[in-house]
Parts: C-alpha cells; sequence; structure tokens
C-alpha cells in the first residue's frame, strides 16, 4: 500500500485527472487530501467528484470548504456569502446552480462530515496532515508519539487556526522534532509556497519555484534543535495563480517521492 498526499486542487479538475493517470493508483493505495479543493478554478465540483473517486480517500476540510458548508447552511446568509464570493466561490456558486436540492443537501452533509486533521505513521515518521498548520504551544508534546498521541495533540488545537494559520505556524518551530530528528512532520496546504518565506518560513530545502519559474513543495524549519530534520512540509504549488505559475502536486510517503503535473491554459 502506498499513501499519496495533494492539497489546494482549486477547481482545477483536468490536471488532477491527468496526475492521477500518470500516478495509477492501484486498490489498496491511500490518497489523502488536504483541502481546498474548490473554487477559483472551473471546474471545482469535477474536483469534489474525482476525489471521492479516490481509493481509501481521506479528504480534510480546508477554508474554501469551510466558507461554502456555511452558504450551503444558509443561502440567506448574506455575511457569508459575501465572504465565500471574496475568496473566490464564484465559479462554485455558478456550478451549483445545475445542483438539485437534494444534491445541495446531500454535498452540505459530505462538507459538514470532514475531519479538520489526520495522522498517520509511514516508514517510522509519525506525520500530522492538516490544511493550514498547527499553533505551537497549545498543545502539551506527549512523552512518546502514537497514533493516539499524535490524535490527542491535534484534537486540542483551535479549529480556526487549522484552517486558517499562516505566520504564526510557519514562523516558529512547531517543536515537535527533537534533537536527535525523532518526532512528527507537519504536512499542510493553505499557503502557496512560494510565499511562505514572506510569512515566516526559513531553513528551506529548495527554491520554491523551479527552473520554470513553477511552484513546487518545499520543506522548511531544519536546524540543529530538530536534529536538522526540517519540522514542516508546504504542499501548496499554486494551483490558485494558474497556468504558468502553479502546479499540481502529489507527495508519496512511503519513498518521498514526488509527481507534478502543470497547470495548461484551460484548465
Amino acid at each position: 500500500m502506498a499513501t499519496y498526499v495533494f492539497t489546494d486542487i482549486h477547481g482545477h479538475a483536468k490536471p488532477l485527472r491527468r496526475i492521477l493517470e500518470r500516478i495509477a493508483p492501484q486498490d489498496e493505495d491511500q490518497f489523502i487530501c488536504l483541502g481546498d479543493m474548490i473554487d477559483r478554478g472551473p471546474d471545482p465540483l469535477g474536483v469534489i467528484e474525482t476525489v471521492k473517486t479516490l481509493p481509501h480517500a481521506v479528504v480534510l476540510q480546508g477554508n474554501h470548504e469551510q466558507m461554502l458548508g456555511r452558504f450551503l447552511a444558509n443561502e440567506d446568509d448574506t455575511e457569508a456569502l459575501i465572504t465565500w464570493i471574496y475568496n473566490g466561490g464564484e465559479t462554485t456558486r455558478d456550478q451549483l446552480k445545475s445542483y438539485s436540492q437534494q444534491q445541495r443537501f446531500d454535498l452540505l452533509e459530505w462538507l459538514q462530515s470532514l475531519p479538520l486533521h489526520y495522522e498517520c505513521i509511514r516508514g517510522g515518521r509519525p506525520y500530522i496532515l492538516v490544511h493550514a498548520g498547527i499553533r505551537a504551544g497549545i498543545s502539551p508534546v506527549p512523552p512518546a508519539w502514537n497514533l493516539e498521541t499524535l490524535h490527542s495533540f491535534v484534537e486540542l488545537q483551535n479549529t480556526e487556526d487549522l484552517l486558517w494559520i499562516r505566520e504564526d505556524f510557519w514562523s516558529r518551530p512547531t517543536g515537535l522534532v527533537d534533537s536527535g530528528g525523532n518526532g512528527p512532520i507537519v504536512i499542510c496546504g493553505h499557503t502557496p509556497t512560494p510565499y511562505l518565506a514572506s510569512v515566516g518560513a526559513s531553513n528551506i530545502n529548495r527554491s520554491a519555484q523551479n527552473e520554470e519559474g513553477l511552484a513546487q513543495y518545499i520543506r522548511a524549519g531544519a536546524t540543529p534543535a530538530t536534529g536538522n530534520v526540517h519540522d514542516k512540509w508546504g504542499i501548496d504549488t499554486g494551483t490558485v495563480g494558474g497556468a504558468g505559475y502553479g502546479q499540481v502536486s502529489v507527495i508519496r510517503l512511503d519513498d518521498e517521492a514526488e509527481f507534478t503535473e502543470p497547470l495548461q491554459v484551460g484548465d
């Protein structure tokens, strides 16, 4: 079984389908989506439908799913609508016009069922997967890491932080990886990697843009205090910026292999 992680597709269903075709997942594989499937791109509901077909899919809620859910829960809530549209919800709203009331209700129920975080251990390394990040110092660090303590740690985090945090996550150590390099790595999206340095990310493993100028995933936070292990990975590779800037990235946790699919004009 292989475990694949991706995030922030933002309505670009075509490149997502292309990269999945190249990966050719097996029935026993697992996919973890860290949210923000929708908004901005041309086919947000197509992204949702594609993600639902993935084997053993774990789908987390992102801040854009939160905004859509608040709108669907009360479509007369003008404030919820304005906030969502301001953040790129217009394309999703237009697609929703083709949905029946039952389909809208089913979508709302599904969105409300999405977890905010997921924990796993792959290759002996524990991982915490969230949409935006965590806030250091909120949750006590356990004496040992296993699936139970990983879950308990993240459960104490604030919901809004898990969905929206930026500077307060990227600008400081998580405090989870010790000087021997042991402990959980936090993997998240939400902030396109070319912006991470501006919100405090440091000790980054490589440029946030490749030779073609496309956003690529980065690892940050390696210091002697973490055994020179990067304690956080940012994997939002800029689909929000469209063709010529963003690409869909999928990371296989088992061997840290990276798969990318650039956005094309019309995607």
